[in-house]
C-alpha cells in the first residue's frame, strides 16, 4: 500500500508543479523542453506504478519475497535509464534546433 500511495502522490505532485509552472509561462503552440521533461516524468510514474500493481499481484503466487525484489531492482534501472535517455534525446532535440 505504501509504495502505491507513493507513486501516486508522486503523479499528484507532478500535476500540481506543472500547473504551477506553466501559469507563469506564455502560451506558444509547440511543446518547450519543460513540457517534454513533463510528459517523460509522466511516463515514469505511470509505468512505476504499473510496476507495482504487478507485483502486487505476482506476489499473491507464492514466489519469495527475494525474487520479486530483484525482479522490482532491474525494472527500477530499466525505467531510470528509459528516462534518463528520454530526457537526454529530448534536450540534445531542443538544443539542436537553437540558432
Amino acid at each position: 500500500d505504501g509504495r502505491s500511495g507513493l507513486g501516486i502522490t508522486a503523479l499528484l505532485t507532478l500535476v500540481a508543479l506543472q500547473l504551477t509552472g506553466s501559469s507563469s509561462l506564455p502560451e506558444v503552440g509547440y511543446l518547450m523542453l519543460i513540457d517534454k521533461i513533463y510528459l517523460a516524468s509522466y511516463a515514469f510514474i505511470i509505468a512505476a506504478l504499473a510496476r507495482v500493481v504487478a507485483t502486487s499481484w505476482t506476489g499473491e503466487d507464492g514466489r519469495e519475497i527475494r525474487e520479486v525484489a530483484r525482479e522490482d531492482r532491474k525494472w527500477g534501472a530499466i525505467l531510470f535509464a528509459a528516462y534518463a535517455v528520454a530526457i537526454a534525446l529530448s534536450a540534445a532535440w531542443t538544443f539542436q534546433m537553437l540558432p
